[in-house]
């Protein structure tokens, strides 16, 4: 009888565990793994989306490891430290023609600009000739990139005819406070930032944007992830999307610019390889056509997830 009990015990202790166990498993979390500029407005958000609740809510842990910079970013992305990072569509398409699968789901419209002092005689692409130019993110950087398309429109190679100094927004930013740099190209939020102190804005880059053939708001940035990472985990993407939707934002954000199902198809040049050497330019165009409020994912391959 003892031992019989003893056996009845050790069953309905294990079935405890066992029922332990599952509950625990089912209410796991997913985990979803970011790479975020420390000063970039993704940490904002995500900061945001805890502070209300919202990850939990929609049953996601939020991993976030911060850096310097963008670039630093998509190291991380491609090195398999991080799952998801925000990035401009230009890089992800730039990557998928060198064969990496990444994915891309718009985030934001938002764009910065080439800040000069008040009392500068920068007022165009043409007058940065000859000039000291900071440029924020990076010699991928989207707007750098674009600068460089626009200005070789008007006969103008940027990357030849400007002194281009590379760095983190806060650097930069802090070089043309000091004096050492004529103008920056910054980031939106660092744009603002400059605004306070007395700089202003010589060129907008969304003038950039409609001088390469943009019709309206082009949504640069996006959620970037690999294809893998859609297919193990899209479900938990949708709800982190659909939590970040919710999110207070400070940039125009997905939200702020409404589409229809084929209301924006846009064709901007970029460089093959910006990396190479500037006297070799090898632009191709590439389209980027959204649809939908947010859209489907966007890639230049076969390959689709949409939300």
């Amino acid at each position: 009888m003892r031992t019989g009990a003893a056996r009845g015990v050790t069953a309905v202790l294990a079935g405890f565990a066992l029922a332990f166990i599952g509950l625990g498993d089912a209410r796991a979390a997913d985990t979803i793994r970011f790479a975020i500029q420390k000063t970039g407005t993704v940490a904002w958000e995500i900061a945001a989306m805890k502070a209300l609740g919202l990850d939990k809510a929609a049953d996601i842990d939020i991993e976030t490891t911060e850096l310097a910079t963008t670039e630093a970013g998509k190291i991380a992305l491609e090195g398999g430290s991080a799952d998801v990072i925000v990035s401009d569509w230009m890089w992800v398409a730039h990557e998928r023609a060198l064969g990496d699968k990444l994915m891309f789901t718009p985030y934001s419209t938002a764009l910065g600009a080439v800040m000069t002092p008040k009392d500068s005689p920068i007022h165009s692409l043409a007058d940065l000739n000859g000039r000291s130019l900071g440029v924020a993110g990076g010699p991928l950087d989207k707007s750098w990139l674009l600068a460089q398309a626009a200005a070789l429109r008007q006969g103008h190679d940027l990357a030849r005819e400007t002194r281009p100094v590379y760095g983190a927004p806060p650097l930069i930013a802090e070089k043309l406070a000091q004096g050492e740099l004529d103008a920056a190209l910054e980031f939106w939020n660092f744009c603002v930032g400059l605004e306070t102190r007395g700089y202003r804005r010589a060129i907008e880059m969304t003038d950039v944007e409609k001088a390469l053939g943009a019709k309206g708001p082009v949504a640069m940035t996006g959620y970037v992830f690999s294809e893998q990472f859609a297919h193990d985990h899209g479900d938990a993407l949708r709800r982190y999307l659909a939590a970040a939707e919710s999110a207070p934002s400070n940039p125009p954000r997905r939200g702020s610019c409404p589409l229809s199902p084929g209301s924006l198809t846009t064709t901007i040049e970029l460089p093959v390889d910006p990396s190479r050497d500037q006297a070799q330019v090898a632009w191709m165009p590439v389209t980027l056509a959204i649809t939908g409020r947010r859209g489907p994912l966007f890639s230049t391959g076969s390959s689709s997830w949409s939300h």
